[in-house]
């Protein structure tokens, strides 16, 4: 399977989702949103920053990056900001405007260095935008 390639897309704000939302409906790259502990990320995962000075604050965050389906499709595969990540066991560098954090809005969400999820997407999450 070979990487998406997509347009810059602003991210869209969907408040909390869960594992049981996602058998409503097909996931839309560029959602975001909150998710509990336990469901799309594990207290494991989670990078020690975030356990220690920003779960007292916000749940952690989930947007969800391209990849494309079996059918042709370009769908979103969950992808968790506050997660460690997964080469080299680091956290991501991760700025989120709180107040942006708004149902059917643009969030402002900054994350560094890129995103890459081998066999699916590489790109960026700047101020809200996903890109290549």
């Amino acid at each position: 399977m070979s990487e998406v390639t997509i347009e810059p897309t602003p991210l869209v704000w969907m408040g909390h989702m869960n594992d049981l939302d996602a058998e409503r409906f097909d996931w839309q790259y560029g959602w975001a949103f909150f998710t509990d502990v336990g469901q799309r990320a594990t207290a494991m995962d989670l990078s020690p920053h975030y356990m220690e000075h920003v779960q007292p604050i916000r749940k952690p965050i989930v947007v969800l990056c391209p990849m494309q389906a079996a059918d042709g499709r370009v769908l979103g595969t969950p992808f968790c900001i506050d997660k460690l990540s997964t080469a080299k066991r680091e956290p991501w560098d991760v700025t989120v405007d709180i107040d942006t954090l708004v149902i059917g809005e643009q969030p402002k969400i900054t994350l560094s260095p890129s995103i890459h999820i081998v066999g699916f997407w590489h790109g960026w999450l700047q101020d809200g935008v996903l890109h290549q």
